[in-house]
C-alpha cells in the first residue's frame, strides 16, 4: 500500500514515560512527508487508555517500562482498547516477553537502541497496511457469518479442545437450547458417552490427516430426555500460518429418517420371525417325508437288480423316476427353507479338492451319457489338492450346474474345467465351470435366473420341469463360502455356468507328485477320440507329466498315422482309444491293430462313456490292456499309464486273455477282508442297507440298537459302524459316547462310525460329530453316497458297479 499527500495524515499515539525518549521519536516521527504523521504522546498507561476511548489511532507505539505499570501488563489494557496495531518500543529489558509478544499478535518489535527515522518509518507502514487488511478480514468474517445464519443446516465451530466456539440460528433449533447454553460448552455434554467416543475418534482423525470426515448417526441429547439423530461432515479449522485451531462442520438432523429405519428393522424382524416359523415347519414336514421315502427308493433300487420283464422294468423305472423327483423337491425345499430361516451350515474340513471332483463327476457323466453327450473334466493341474472348505457343499452347487446344462442340452458335449485363478501362501480361489452346447439363455432371462421359483420358461407349458430353487440355492451357497457365481450364454449356442471359491491351504502335508518313470517318459504314445475337447484334456495330462504324444480324431486317421510311424521305425508303444466315434470305433480299432502284424505290439487303453455289463471281458479278449470309464480321472489314468507300460513281456500276454488293469483289481481282497455293523431298529432301512452292503462287497451283521451294537462291538473287531440316531433303548448318540469311552467294554475304541438319520436340519450333523462319529449320512440312504463314504472311511479303492448291477443315486 503507497499513500499520497493528498490523503490524510495518519495518527499515531506514542505511549513512552521517558521524555528523552519521546522527543526522539517525535523528531523522527516529525521528519516524514509521505505520509505526514500526528502524533499524540502519552506518558503513561492512565493517559494511553484515555485517548484510546476518546480518539482513533492509525497505531500504537508502546514501550513496555511505563512509570505505572510494567511487562505484559501494559499491554493488556491497550490491545483491549484499541483494534489499531500495536508496534513494541523494545529497551533492554523487554526480551524476555519475545515469545508471549508474538503469540499475542504484536505487528512490531522496534529496539530503541538501534531505531532510525527510515526503520521506524517503515514499520509504521508495514503494521497500518496489515491493520487495515486485518479490518477487511473481520467485515467479511461477519458477511460469511450473516450467510451461515441462512442455513437450514445447523452449522457449529469447536477449539481444539471440543468447545463450542460457534453455532448458527439452525444449530439452536437442532439442539433445542439457546446459544449461550450451547457455546462455550463441550460436545461431550450434549451427547452420550459412546457418541461421544465416536465424535472424538472423528475429530482426531480429521486433525492427523487434515481430511474432512463424516460422523454418521450421532446422537444428541435433549434438554427434555430425548434423542435426536445426526449426520455431521466436519473439517479442519487453520490459521493464517496454517496451524489447526478447531474444527468447524455441518450437522443434518435424520431423526425422522432414523425412525422409519427402526420401524422397518422391526417390521423386518417379523417378517423374518413369521418366515423362521414357517421354515421351521417345512423343515419338520420334510424329515416326516424323508423317513418313509427312504424305503420306497430303496425298494425301487432293490428291485432294478432283480429279473424283470420288459413292462416290469418300464413300470418300476417310471416309479422311480417319479420318487427321485419327488425327493429332489423335498431337498431343494429344505435347503430354501434353511436360507430362509439362516440355518444353513457351512463347515469347513480337510479334504482333497482333486479327489473330490473326481468323485462327483461320476454321476453327472453317467446322467450325460444315457443321453448320447460327451462328458468330459477338465482339471488343471495347478489347482492345488489338499485344502479346507466345505467338499459337501461343492457337490451340490456343482451337481446343480451340471443336471441342469445335462437337462438343456439335446446334442453334443458338456465339460466340467476346474482351474486356479489365484493364490497366496495361505489360500488359493478356484474357479469352477460348467460348459455345455445346449439351447442358451437369452439376455432378459439371465437377468432373473438366480431369484427363486425362477425359470428361463415359466410357462405352464415349457419343456423342462424344475422348481426354479436350484440356481437360487446355488448362488446362496457360494455367497456364504466366500464366492461368486455367474454366466454366459448365447441362444442357440449353449451356456458357459461358472462360480468361484476361496479354500484354505491344508498346512505343512505331503502332495503326491505325478512323475512318470524314465522308461515310460520315452515311450511314443496315440490318443484316439473324435472329440476335440477330450483330446485336448489328455494330451494336457501328458505334457503335464513330460511324455509326448499325438492326436487322431478318427480310427483311420490312427492307422494311417500308426503305419507311417511303424515304417519310419518308431512305432507307438501305446494307443489310448475312445470307444464311441464314428465310422470306425474303438473296439474295431483294436481288432485292425491286433490283426496287423506290423501293428500288434502296441499296448492298448480303452476309455469308454457307456460302460455295460460285459465290456471289459470283450475288450480284453480283443487284446485290450486296460479299460476305464470316462471321464477318466487323471490319478487313474497316471496309474493305468504306468501299470500297462511297465508290465514284463512276459505278463503282457495276459492281455489276450482278457486280465485287464482296472481300478478294481487290486482292491477286491481287501474289501471282502473288512467287516461292518449295522445299528438300525426300521426293518425296512435295515433290509436296505444290508443289501446294499452286500451287492458293495462287504461283510455286515445287524442290531436293532445302540445297547446291541455296543455288545456286538465288544465281541468282534469290526472295521465300520453305521449307526442310526433315533432307536429304542439306546439310540445312536448315547451308543456312540459309550464306543468312545476308554473304560467301556468294545474291542475298539476308534472304530469309524457313520450317522444314518433323517433329521437334516442345522445343528443335527453338529450333534453326531459332538457324540464322536465320523462322519453323518442323511436318510434317503443315497447307495453313491453311502459306498463313497464308506471307501473314504476304510481307505479303499471304488467298486465297480457292473459286477452287481446298477447302483442309482436315490
Amino acid at each position: 500500500m503507497t499513500m499520497t499527500k493528498n490523503e490524510r495524515r495518519l495518527r499515531i499515539l506514542l505511549v513512552i514515560t521517558d521524555p528523552g525518549q519521546a522527543r526522539k521519536l517525535g523528531c523522527m516521527l516529525a521528519q516524514a512527508v509521505d505520509p505526514a504523521y500526528e502524533v499524540r504522546a502519552a506518558a503513561t498507561l492512565l493517559q494511553a487508555t484515555d485517548a484510546l476511548s476518546a480518539e482513533a489511532f492509525d497505531a500504537v507505539l508502546l514501550n513496555l517500562s511505563l512509570s505505572d505499570s510494567q511487562g505484559l501488563g501494559a499491554l493488556e489494557p491497550i490491545q483491549a482498547a484499541t483494534r489499531a496495531p500495536i508496534l513494541v518500543l523494545a529497551d533492554n529489558r523487554s526480551h524476555i516477553y519475545m515469545e508471549e509478544l508474538v503469540q499475542r499478535g504484536i505487528q512490531g518489535y522496534l529496539p530503541l537502541e538501534a531505531l532510525g527515522a527510515q526503520t521506524l518509518h517503515g514499520a509504521i507502514l508495514v503494521a497500518v497496511e496489515r491493520g487495515r487488511a486485518e479490518q477487511g478480514l473481520r467485515r467479511g468474517h461477519a458477511k460469511y457469518h450473516a450467510t451461515i445464519e441462512e442455513l437450514e443446516d445447523a452449522y457449529f465451530e469447536v477449539d481444539l479442545k471440543g468447545i463450542y466456539t460457534y453455532v448458527n440460528q439452525a444449530a439452536t433449533t437442532n439442539f433445542m437450547r439457546s446459544r449461550h447454553e450451547i457455546v462455550g460448552v463441550s460436545y461431550k455434554n450434549l451427547t452420550t458417552e459412546t457418541h461421544a467416543q465416536k465424535i472424538f475418534k472423528a475429530f482426531n482423525e480429521v486433525y492427523r490427516t487434515g481430511v474432512p470426515g463424516r460422523i454418521v448417526d450421532n446422537e444428541i441429547l435433549l434438554p427434555d430426555g430425548s434423542v435426536a439423530y445426526t449426520e455431521i461432515s466436519v473439517a479442519l479449522m487453520r490459521d493464517d500460518q496454517g496451524h489447526p485451531i478447531g474444527f468447524r462442520g455441518i450437522s443434518r438432523d435424520v431423526t425422522e429418517r432414523k425412525q422409519a429405519e427402526h420401524e422397518l428393522a422391526a417390521a423386518k424382524a417379523r417378517a423374518e420371525e413369521a418366515t423362521r416359523a414357517k421354515s421351521e415347519f417345512l423343515a419338520n414336514m420334510s424329515h416326516e417325508i424323508r423317513t418313509p421315502m427312504n424305503g420306497i427308493i430303496g425298494m425301487y433300487n432293490l428291485l432294478m437288480t432283480t429279473e424283470l420283464s420288459p413292462e416290469q422294468a418300464d413300470f418300476v423305472e417310471t416309479g422311480k423316476r417319479s420318487a427321485d423327483s419327488l425327493l429332489s423337491l423335498i431337498n431343494d425345499i429344505l435347503d430354501f427353507s434353511k436360507i430362509e430361516a439362516g440355518k444353513l451350515e457351512i463347515e469347513t474340513i480337510d479334504f482333497d479338492l482333486r479327489k473330490t471332483v473326481e468323485e462327483m463327476v461320476s454321476l453327472p457323466a453317467l446322467q450325460a451319457h444315457l443321453k448320447w453327450l460327451e462328458f468330459a473334466c477338465q482339471l488343471d493341474p495347478e489347482v492345488p489338492a489338499l485344502v479346507r472348505g466345505d467338499p459337501g457343499r461343492l457337490r451340490q452347487v456343482f451337481m446343480n450346474l451340471a443336471m441342469n446344462a445335462i437337462k438343456f442340452t439335446k446334442k453334443g458335449e458338456v465339460v466340467f474345467h476346474v482351474s486356479l485363478e489365484k493364490e497366496d501362501e495361505k489360500t488359493a480361489v478356484v474357479r469352477f465351470s460348467v460348459k455345455d452346447t445346449g439351447i442358451g439363455i437369452p439376455k432378459a432371462g439371465r437377468e432373473r435366473l438366480f431369484q427363486s421359483f425362477q425359470q428361463v420358461d415359466a410357462s405352464t407349458t415349457r419343456m423342462f420341469g424344475g422348481t426354479g430353487l436350484g440356481l437360487a440355492i446355488a448362488k446362496q451357497l457360494t455367497r456364504l463360502m466366500d464366492g461368486t457365481i455367474g454366466l454366459t450364454s448365447k441362444p442357440g449356442e449353449g451356456s458357459n455356468f461358472w462360480f468361484t471359491l476361496r479354500f484354505e491351504k491344508q498346512p505343512d502335508v505331503p502332495v503326491r507328485l505325478f512323475n512318470l518313470p524314465e522308461t515310460v517318459r520315452t515311450k511314443r504314445i496315440l490318443i484316439v477320440d473324435d472329440n476335440k475337447t477330450n483330446l485336448t484334456i489328455l494330451a494336457g495330462y501328458l505334457k503335464h507329466w513330460g511324455c509326448g504324444c499325438d492326436m487322431a480324431s478318427s480310427g483311420e486317421m490312427a492307422l494311417s498315422l500308426m503305419h507311417a510311424v511303424a515304417k519310419a521305425g518308431a512305432p507307438y508303444d501305446l494307443v489310448i482309444s475312445d470307444m464311441l466315434m464314428p465310422g470306425m470305433d474303438g473296439a474295431e480299432l483294436g481288432r485292425r491293430i491286433k490283426a496287423d502284424p506290423e501293428l500288434k505290439e502296441a499296448l492298448l487303453i480303452m476309455l469308454t462313456s457307456q460302460g455295460l455289463r460285459g465290456d471289459a471281458a470283450a475288450m480284453g479278449q480283443i487284446g485290450f490292456a486296460a479299460y476305464l470309464t470316462k471321464p477318466v480321472r487323471r490319478s487313474q489314468l497316471f496309474d493305468c499309464i504306468v501299470t500297462v507300460l511297465n508290465r514284463m513281456p512276459a505278463q503282457q500276454v495276459a492281455f489276450k486273455k482278457g486280465q485287464l488293469v482296472t481300478r478294481y483289481s487290486l482292491s477286491e481282497a481287501k474289501r471282502r477282508s473288512l467287516r461292518i455293523l449295522l445299528a438300525e431298529d426300521n426293518a425296512i432301512n435295515q433290509k436296505l442297507a444290508m443289501h446294499l452292503l452286500a451287492r458293495f462287497g462287504f461283510i455286515a451283521d445287524a442290531v436293532t440298537n445302540g445297547r446291541e451294537a455296543v455288545q456286538a462291538l465288544s465281541q468282534t473287531p469290526y472295521d465300520l459302524v453305521l449307526m442310526d440316531v433315533q432307536m429304542p433303548e439306546m439310540d445312536g448318540l448315547a451308543a456312540t459316547r459309550v464306543i468312545r469311552d476308554p473304560d467301556s467294554p468294545v474291542l475298539n475304541h476308534s472304530v469309524p462310525i457313520v450317522a444314518m438319520t433323517a433329521h437334516a436340519m442345522i445343528g443335527d450333523r453338529d450333534k453326531c460329530l459332538s457324540a464322536g462319529m465320523n462322519d453323518y449320512i442323511a436318510k434317503p440312504i443315497q447307495p453313491n453316497l453311502l459306498l463313497q463314504t464308506i471307501e473314504r472311511l476304510l481307505g479303499v479303492a471304488p467298486r465297480p458297479a457292473g459286477n452287481s448291477g446298477p447302483i442309482s443315486n436315490a
